[in-house]
């Protein structure tokens, strides 16, 4: 199980592998450039296939030879969360009222609020980010809310009792032609209410 090192310009020379260039690659190992491991360098590596080393010293109590599946496989995990738009509404912890079935102006209101069960579970006060997005872009925010405190800069708002607030929106993109509003969390970026469907614009 110990292999002798494949000599030639030799750089390093570890168990489990060996950097130089040339040499003679020895039976049971395989040899790799470094432009293949995607390095800018003429050297290459030489790794045993099995569960051989390289006479290198060191303690062979332990050793799994060559690399290993872990060591060459990069595994990357996309997730992506699906779920109806009617769904996210009415599962929100915020309403909203009088949101217009078209667009005709580039400023227009709706009344936000707590839901019964949010105020029921001790939601008094939250801070909140009403936006306008057509096609996963922002096309218009906050422009202003009676009788309610709110960020201009940030786009926020602050919901507080059981009173609902008038949120005045403002559409900054001309070529959009449906939009949906939407709420978020502006710690998080969390999405707490999306309008069920698009809103077609007018203008």
């Amino acid at each position: 199980m110990l292999i002798d090192a494949p000599g030639g310009d030799q750089v390093e020379l570890h168990r489990r592998c060996w950097i130089g260039r040339g040499g003679a690659t020895p039976s049971g190992c395989v040899r790799v450039s470094a432009a293949e491991l995607g390095y800018h360098s003429d050297l290459e590596f030489v790794f045993p296939l099995g569960s051989g080393v390289f006479r290198a010293g060191g303690d062979l109590a332990f050793h799994h030879g060559g690399p290993s599946l872990q060591e060459m496989v990069v595994p990357v995990l996309t997730v992506r969360s699906k779920s109806g738009a009617t769904g996210r509404a009415a599962g929100s912890p915020v309403l909203l009222e009088g949101v217009p079935e078209a667009i005709t102006n580039r400023i227009f209101s709706v009344q936000v609020s707590f839901r019964e069960r949010q105020l029921e579970l001790g939601g008094v006060e939250r801070v909140v980010r009403p936006m306008l997005v057509s096609g996963g872009r922002q096309v218009g925010g906050l422009l202003m809310a009676l009788d309610a405190t709110f960020d201009l800069a940030g786009g926020s708002v602050t919901l507080a009792g059981q009173k609902a607030i008038t949120v005045a929106f403002r559409l900054v993109v001309d070529d959009v032609t449906a939009l949906r509003v939407v709420v978020q969390d502006p710690a998080t970026d969390a999405e707490l209410y999306r309008s069920p469907a698009d809103i077609p614009v007018r203008l």
